[in-house]
């Protein structure tokens, strides 16, 4: 699973199999700069129990959010969210990383980079949340 520090504000970029994730290869290159950073999760028995209601990925990282007690932790799908917030872990969604790095003017749209991760990425929002993430950045 790939945590980003959004922005490099947010903790430690975590990822695991490079070659599974479209991109990861490209992310891996970034390494010498220190904003990717390779970590094996160590309790494994949190991570089969969790992958009792949750994908391999999504227990991995809320396994390596708790071991690395990683400040937010960048996770999208409902049931991980639900999961990483009764370990008190902070969230944050893809939408809500961007519309950060629009208040911060890293971005100029959120409607470009949306419409560049839906193309590109097998990333999918519904259009009711895609409507509200331009209206809450100004763009509708």
């Amino acid at each position: 699973m790939i945590i980003l520090s959004s922005l490099r504000q947010f903790g430690t970029e975590i990822t695991d199999d490079p070659h599974r994730r479209p991109g990861c290869l490209e992310l891996i290159k970034t390494r010498d700069s220190n904003f990717v950073k390779i970590i094996n999760p160590e309790n494994l028995h949190l991570i089969q129990l969790l992958k009792n209601q949750l994908h391999e990925g999504e227990a991995e990282a809320i396994a390596l959010a708790l071991q690395e007690k990683a400040p937010i932790l960048l996770i999208d799908e409902a049931e991980g969210i639900e999961v990483a917030k009764s370990y008190n872990i902070p969230v944050i969604g893809v939408i809500g990383l961007l519309a950060a790095a629009k208040k911060t003017g890293e971005i100029e749209s959120m409607k470009t980079e949306l419409d560049s991760l839906i193309q590109r990425t097998s990333f999918r929002v519904s259009r009711i949340m895609y409507d509200k993430a331009l209206e809450m950045s100004g763009e509708l």
